[in-house]
């Protein structure tokens, strides 16, 4: 993954986190990107759905 991407996952979850809700990707690339950090840093409470794990 690119560091770009990685900045914009960022972002995108922080948004999510501060609107209290879980990420819905805004492209299959991210979508993409979000699925390879699942167990990692990244949960998927739901298919489509994305939140860091600490949150």
């Amino acid at each position: 993954m690119t560091h770009c991407n990685d900045q914009l996952i960022d972002q995108l979850l922080t948004q999510a986190e501060q609107e209290g809700r879980c990420l819905i990707p805004p492209s299959t690339a991210i979508r993409k990107a979000l699925l390879r950090r699942t167990g990692g840093t990244v949960v998927s409470p739901m298919p489509g759905l994305f939140a860091r794990k600490t949150h």
